[in-house]
């Protein structure tokens, strides 16, 4: 290498790893690059992008890479740092990723045809095949669909229907219940 003794540690490492990340050198963008990492007087993350195109964010993680690139946290070293970490585990695990529903949705064809708690539990559900069938769809939002337009109530569990065998049988029959 031919640098000058004025360069930074930083700056050193940092043009070394450019020459050996193997870009061209001869590019705009390579000759860019070898001088913005002469010029540094910080560690640059200098990892491969897309398109041979380096990262040219400050590294200060592991192997001088930045966030975006693995130099993140390497997690808790105390007793303490642990113990909090997995205490924060096992609530979240409890809790569960807040895109789930706790309670289900109920959608209906209209306010006549609305499920009550004593529909839902005089039969088991259909099936995730017996709902392909039924509807002639695979995917939740197009069985929804196809079920408000059959008139058949269901609930939602995220994006899936779930659907009742009895309500089913009762909206082929055109029989609704009075109550």
């Amino acid at each position: 290498m031919n640098t000058p003794k004025t360069l930074s540690a930083a700056a050193i490492e940092n043009e070394a790893r450019v020459r050996a990340s193997g870009i061209n050198l001869t590019t705009e963008y390579g000759k860019w690059v070898l001088n913005l990492a002469r010029t540094s007087k910080i560690h640059m993350c200098l990892a491969r992008k897309d398109m041979d195109f380096l990262c040219i964010q400050a590294g200060d993680g592991a192997g001088h890479r930045c966030p975006l690139h693995g130099g993140a946290s390497r997690g808790p070293k105390t007793q303490e740092g642990r113990a909090r970490a997995a205490a924060n585990l096992r609530q979240n695990r409890m809790r569960g990723p807040t895109h789930w529903r706790s309670e289900p949705v109920i959608a209906s064809a209209g306010p006549a045809a609305s499920p009550t708690v004593d529909d839902l539990a005089l039969g088991e559900c259909l099936s995730q095949a017996e709902l392909v069938t039924l509807t002639g769809k695979k995917r939740g939002g197009a069985q929804c669909t196809i079920l408000r337009d059959l008139g058949i109530p269901f609930l939602l569990r995220g994006r899936v229907p779930i659907v009742s065998r009895v309500l089913v049988q009762q909206a082929m029959s055109g029989a609704r219940s009075a109550r």
